[in-house]
């Protein structure tokens, strides 16, 4: 770990190379600054949930990254709960996923966007990954070249978000209607409602 002077601006780096795991809690907090997670050609970071109580905070004005080493990108596996009131970054060349033990059936891993959160993904998001909008405040950019294989879900009261697909030209799509539930933990994750309104877009 690698970093600053501590105060406003700090930016902590954390260079992954070979298999790391981490299971526990993680605070990003300091305005202006972050924590970048740099992971070399073929090594992963995997943040662990085996008690079912792994989350990141990530608050405003400060940034969580993953992303690639110098030669290539790793593979990012969350099976925790990152919670994004600030940014969060998937550079290009980041495989962020599951890990593939896991069904994800009960919300346990998941991005929560709230209070003015963003997520910009350059990279690739695996299918069972859930990124969800909590509250009308949160955004996300896919950047030209990202996959995303992941779910977005919104809470009641997200009505107002903004998904940014770069480098696409939209033709027609759905929407979902979502709801959110609390668990005994602090933090929050949507699921599907069983009655869906779907809408579809008009051609471009």
């Amino acid at each position: 770990m690698s970093g600053g002077t501590s105060g406003p601006g700090l930016r902590a780096t954390l260079d992954v190379e070979g298999a790391v795991s981490y299971e526990g809690l993680v605070f990003v907090e300091a305005p202006g600054g972050g924590l970048s997670v740099d992971v070399a050609s073929g090594g992963s970071f995997k943040f662990d949930n085996a008690d079912g109580h792994a989350v990141m905070v990530v608050y405003q004005e400060s940034t969580l990254a993953f992303s690639r080493g110098t030669i290539g990108g790793g593979t990012v596996v969350n099976d925790g709960i990152i919670q994004v009131q600030g940014g969060l970054h998937i550079a290009s060349g980041v495989t962020f996923s599951l890990s593939a033990t896991e069904s994800n059936t009960s919300g346990e891993a998941a991005v929560l966007l709230e209070n003015g959160g963003n997520a910009v993904i350059g990279g690739s998001v695996g299918s069972g990954e859930y990124f969800d909008f909590i509250d009308r405040t949160g955004g996300v950019t896919l950047q030209s070249g990202a996959a995303f294989s992941g779910t977005f879900g919104f809470a009641s009261g997200a009505v107002s978000n903004t998904i940014d697909v770069q480098g696409v030209v939209y033709r027609r799509g759905s929407i979902s209607r979502w709801r959110c539930r609390s668990r005994r933990r602090p933090v929050r994750w949507c699921r599907r409602a069983p009655s869906a309104r779907r809408t579809r877009g008009s051609p471009a």
